[in-house]
């Protein structure tokens, strides 16, 4: 059931919505406008590798917000299948489509951009890059312009830095009102009350809506999709400390913990850093093979080779389009112009892309344009 704002409302609230997007239009056509950024993190810790996360910029974020607050976000809606469907496709590939969408459509496509963005980090950017979400607000805008007709209550004025400046205030402060937790065994319960500040609803974290991330998981209102608490997931040393007090759920999942410890460890001490480590390949023109082995496994691994020679072997991780892209520069550095391409196997992919729908986009098999 689709439940989005579009469908029970006056003429007059469908153009407040409407008038709330567009209002970033400007900014979003702006030349040189940043969406955001992509930011690598260092680690101190010895054995820890962190991935890189996208971070968007304070316009962006407004936007993301704003479009929660309008109610333009659907709930009760299955956007992963919706967005296979020709409907979906034509609304987002062809732009004489979106030229004649409905609000609804809008709210669908909307929806698909910004939750989508909470499993497949850098998604909603990759949205804006392509000109989908510019589209979006163009049609949107192009709504706002047909309420502009005689006895319409509102006319298509330009939205005032002021109000601007508001929007991204409500956003700040709808943000800044999460509840942020620092121990999951200690602070965390699926019984704890929740109240949301926005629509008043009241109810238990178990009966809020739940996303997960690789460090963590937010809890938000299960009406109007505010977000209520965020809940990183346990360290190993609270994960210790919890199965040493007898929490029964630590004890479970502690072992996990120290075995995904003693992977990262030992891809800090055996992986490829310099192009030293390499050995020589007397060819003109090589090209080189991503493979996997014993993928599954404790001792599952990554595999470069040149032909059927393995010129390096390390651990393998899930989701590693990041270390990819590492290897792939030392690669070039090692072997130059000779060098033409990294290739991965068809039984590679799964641990090389994951659950993200834009890895494949992050990575460049090529030594001509490799994605930095």
């Amino acid at each position: 059931m689709e439940t989005a704002k579009t469908q029970s409302q006056s003429p007059d609230q469908l153009v407040e919505r409407l008038r709330g997007i567009v209002a970033f239009l400007p900014s979003f056509k702006v030349s040189g406008f940043k969406f955001g950024h992509w930011t690598q993190p260092s680690s101190d810790q010895l054995g820890v590798m962190m991935l890189p996360y996208f971070s968007l910029s304070e316009v962006a974020a407004s936007f993301e917000q704003a479009a929660y607050d309008l109610g333009w976000i659907m709930h009760d809606f299955n956007w992963g299948t919706w967005k296979q469907t020709p409907e979906a496709m034509s609304l987002r590939d062809d732009p004489r489509a979106l030229e004649q969408a409905t609000p609804e459509q809008l709210a669908r496509l909307l929806t698909t951009c910004i939750r989508q963005d909470r499993f497949c980090e850098g998604a909603l950017e990759a949205a804006f890059a392509s000109g989908l979400l510019t589209r979006i607000l163009e049609r949107a805008a192009a709504i706002l312009r047909e309420a502009d007709e005689p006895g319409a209550s509102v006319v298509h004025e330009r939205t005032s830095e002021p109000e601007k400046d508001q929007s991204i205030s409500r956003a700040k402060a709808s943000a800044e009102s999460a509840r942020v937790l620092g121990n999951y065994y200690t602070e965390f319960s699926g019984k704890m009350p929740l109240v949301c500040p926005n629509c008043h609803w009241i109810g238990a974290a178990k009966d809020g809506a739940t996303e997960e991330y690789k460090d963590l998981f937010d809890v938000s209102c299960p009406k109007c999709s505010k977000m209520l608490l965020v809940v990183p997931f346990p360290t190993e040393e609270q994960a210790k400390e919890a199965a040493a007090a007898g929490n029964v759920e630590a004890m479970r999942v502690l072992p996990l913990l120290v075995r995904r410890e003693a992977l990262w460890e030992r891809l800090e001490r055996t992986k490829l850093k310099f192009p030293e480590q390499l050995p020589d390949v007397p060819e003109d023109e090589i090209n080189l093979v991503w493979d996997t082995e014993n993928a599954g496994e404790e001792d599952a691994s990554v595999v470069i080779k040149a032909k059927d020679r393995v010129l390096w072997r390390e651990p393998l991780l899930y989701e590693c389009w990041p270390r990819f892209n590492e290897v792939e520069a030392i690669l070039k550095q090692k072997y130059g112009q000779s060098c033409r391409s990294l290739t991965p196997t068809d039984r590679s992919h799964m641990w090389l892309f994951g659950d993200s729908l834009t890895a494949s986009d992050k990575v460049s098999f090529t030594f001509d344009d490799v994605l930095r």
